[in-house]
């Protein structure tokens, strides 16, 4: 991916369009299989022939159509220097990176480095390991443009159990998914969200039935008005929940998810507790199940995954709880900034105002 110094993407080189950058850069060619030794493809490119308002090249791995790396069992990339034929450098490997990716990952696009002109003309490589899911290398593209610029890379994500926690400054709108499978479509799994103020008052309870989280646009704070919808009465909405999905089949590795404007949160909203609950069944027949958040400040269509917690049961355990808070999402009162803090406090309650009980019983009167 070719891009200038504002980083704005000028143009793609692959397999479909093998050449660009004013001829300087050629792609040689499709392999579907990689069988064989060796590299299974390659992109040359004439340095000393890009044209002046080239400022970076990206080198992107993607999976066609809608694959994803974790099909993938090895893979790497290296830099080959490509010198005159007999000389000492010609066919020196300059730099090799070997990916290893979370086994299971549904990545579809993975930056692995670029190559970028100095102030003083010359070329500097540099690692970049920006990955991104979708259809197609595009995915990756709106997570490219700040890196190419030299903003700060995005985190990444964390394995979280119980007691963890993690610090999610600087994300202005994030993402809580839940993603499940059962036998048969066994259980329906319900996520949701229970909101409290200061005081430890129930405030907003967002789930499948109530999918959307509205307040007064006046308790928006004034510089994230602009970002929030308002309705015709005035409120504006901060949380937005996916809907039901009864089934854990999805066609997204989330099964249901809940959107937050965290810049658009009210000052007296001080946590949010994320709960999971089993419709009409337990937990026990779930086969795998797991939440995690996302960042979504870049835009929807370019998430980075901050946290995960695998919710599945170790093998043989067959507790019949039905309900299950999951984390909570408070404000640091130290710092203003929200943290996500992972717990896993089973009920055989699934009700939400049993869930709520169980939330001020074992969280809010337990600070």
């Amino acid at each position: 991916m070719v891009f200038n110094a504002e980083g704005e993407h000028l143009e793609t080189v692959g397999y479909d369009t093998p050449t660009g950058a004013g001829g300087a850069v050629v792609h040689g060619g499709d392999n579907q299989t990689g069988e064989g030794d060796g590299d299974d493809e390659d992109v040359a490119i004439n340095l000393a022939a890009v044209p002046e308002d080239v400022a970076s090249l990206v080198f992107v791995l993607s999976a066609y159509g809608r694959a994803s790396f974790g099909l993938i069992k090895s893979m790497y990339a290296r830099l080959i220097a490509n010198g005159e034929p007999g000389s000492p450098d010609d066919g020196l490997e300059l730099s090799k990176f070997k990916l290893k990716l979370r086994e299971g990952n549904d990545y579809s696009a993975v930056a692995v480095c670029l190559l970028s002109r100095s102030p003083e003309g010359k070329w500097v490589l540099e690692a970049a390991g920006v990955t991104a899911s979708g259809v197609d290398q595009q995915a990756v593209l709106p997570l490219l443009s700040s890196h190419v610029k030299g903003e700060p890379p995005m985190p990444d994500s964390v394995h979280m159990t119980p007691g963890d926690w993690l610090s999610v400054a600087g994300a202005n709108k994030v993402v809580f998914g839940l993603g499940w499978e059962a036998p048969d479509s066994a259980v329906d799994l319900d996520a949701s969200v229970l909101v409290f103020d200061k005081k430890g008052k129930l405030v907003q309870a967002v789930y499948h039935n109530n999918i959307e989280g509205k307040i007064k646009v006046e308790s928006v704070p004034e510089e994230a008005r602009e970002s929030v919808p308002v309705d015709e009465s005035g409120k504006a909405t901060v949380i937005v929940h996916s809907g039901d999905e009864r089934a854990g089949a999805s066609e997204h590795e989330e099964d249901e998810r809940i959107v937050f404007n965290l810049a658009a949160m009210p000052k007296k909203w001080a946590r949010c507790v994320f709960v999971v609950s089993a419709y009409d069944g337990t937990f026990d027949k779930v086969d795998s199940c797991f939440v995690r958040m996302s960042d979504v400040s870049r835009g929807a269509d370019a998430p980075h995954e901050l946290m995960r917690m695998d919710l599945t049961l170790p093998e043989g355990d067959r507790d019949k709880f039905n309900g299950l808070i999951v984390a909570e999402l408070y404000k640091d009162a130290a710092s203003g900034d929200w943290v996500i803090l992972g717990r896993a406090n089973k009920t055989r309650q699934s009700g939400l105002q049993e869930l709520a009980d169980l939330v001020k019983e074992k969280i809010i009167l337990q600070k």
